[in-house]
């Protein structure tokens, strides 16, 4: 008797340990809103001259193109114009930088949709997760495969392919299976698959792997540079970098060494310059690999409106294309020039200086992004 009242008083303790049938997890999560944080402190724009043009209400917010800029108030997105008009009100889950003529939008429902320069929807909500347009398709995944659509919301091209990236010059690498090949807007099979990996065309030249070696195809997916090198990078004015035993030279587009390895890292610079380092140690070479700066600073970040961040035991200036320092290294962070403008840190906080190195607009804000098309995101104190 005494077992049997021992069972029972368990079993009704396991029962009140159970949860209410009457509710559901589902209602005691908070809504999905409720992701995003709100700022405590928020978020405006401000113009060339530093003044704030469209006051801080914001939680969040993304750069300016086509002349709106997505803003997110609470949980929700929308999109406003350069004087900080409404155009698309808040009330999607994400909103995206426009590209060519659209803006990318999601709903909490799991939907994807595009709205025009007056904020109108173009496109009906589409039931799958959808990427920006390139070259008047955008990507789109469906049950982990990946296809694309055209302008009008149409799948123009099924979703076969286990990667894809955006259309480049009207063909777009694709992966199926294990092997990696091209196919051109209309889905139709512009390289073989036939690669072990793939990159886009660069002057008229496709990185391509065959095992676990790297080299160079044509469009019509013929060698022209046989793949024996351990890595490569993209053809910037007739010349391409490419590794051997850890060390980086340089072959022109018939595939002969014209720089034999000898660099730690390689990068295109962009103003006809390419970035390198050896023993730690960061220097410039001209579009036909000839130094013009010796590896002399600790970092070199790319060109952008002629002028490159550097950086010198832990501060950073700015260097020419002849690599002349234009300011000494006395910043805390520097950033790339936009619009004829540069983010710097400051021990009191981020502020922007010009080409000369002059500071314009001092650093008053808590943070600030680039300028783009005369507007800057500011978080205001």
């Amino acid at each position: 008797m005494m077992r049997i009242l021992y069972y029972f008083s368990v079993l009704l303790l396991w029962s009140a340990c159970q949860p209410d049938d009457t509710s559901t997890n589902q209602e005691q999560l908070p809504p999905p809103q409720a992701d995003y944080p709100i700022a405590e402190h928020k978020w405006g724009y401000i113009d060339r001259q530093g003044q704030v043009v469209i006051d801080a209400q914001y939680d969040d917010c993304r750069e300016f193109v086509n002349g709106l800029a997505a803003v997110r108030i609470g949980g929700y997105w929308g999109y406003i114009d350069r004087d900080g008009r409404e155009v698309a009100s808040p009330k999607y889950k994400e909103a995206y930088s426009f590209c060519e003529g659209l803006g990318r939008v999601t709903t909490y429902e799991g939907h994807t949709t595009y709205i025009n320069a007056r904020g109108k929807e173009v496109l009906p909500l589409l039931p799958f997760t959808a990427d920006d347009f390139h070259e008047g398709r955008a990507r789109f995944s469906q049950q982990g495969r990946w296809g694309y659509i055209d302008r009008e919301g149409k799948q123009v091209i099924p979703p076969l392919y286990d990667k894809a990236t955006h259309f480049q010059n009207g063909v777009a690498v694709v992966q199926r299976g294990e092997k990696y090949g091209m196919i051109d807007l209309s889905g139709q099979e512009a390289l073989p698959f036939q690669f072990d990996r793939l990159w886009p065309f660069s002057e008229g030249r496709a990185r391509a792997k065959k095992g676990s070696q790297v080299g160079y195809v044509d469009a019509k997916g013929q060698w022209t540079i046989d793949a024996r090198w351990t890595q490569a990078g993209d053809f910037h004015q007739g010349l391409a970098p490419v590794q051997q035993q850890g060390q980086w030279g340089f072959i022109d587009t018939l595939g002969q060494v014209v720089s034999a390895p000898q660099w730690d890292y390689v990068a295109w610079g962009n103003a006809h310059r390419w970035i390198v380092s050896q023993a730690g140690k960061f220097g410039l070479l001209d579009a036909q690999a000839q130094i013009v700066l010796e590896p002399k600073w600790d970092q070199i970040a790319p060109f952008s409106e002629g002028l490159a961040p550097y950086m010198n035991d832990f501060l950073w200036g700015y260097l020419d294309t002849m690599g002349i320092a234009v300011t000494p290294p006395h910043f805390g962070l520097a950033w790339a020039f936009k619009e004829g403008l540069a983010r710097v840190a400051f021990a009191e906080g981020i502020g922007f200086i010009n080409k000369d190195g002059e500071l314009v607009i001092a650093p008053n804000f808590l943070d600030v992004r680039d300028f783009s098309e005369g507007r800057a995101r500011v978080q205001v104190k």
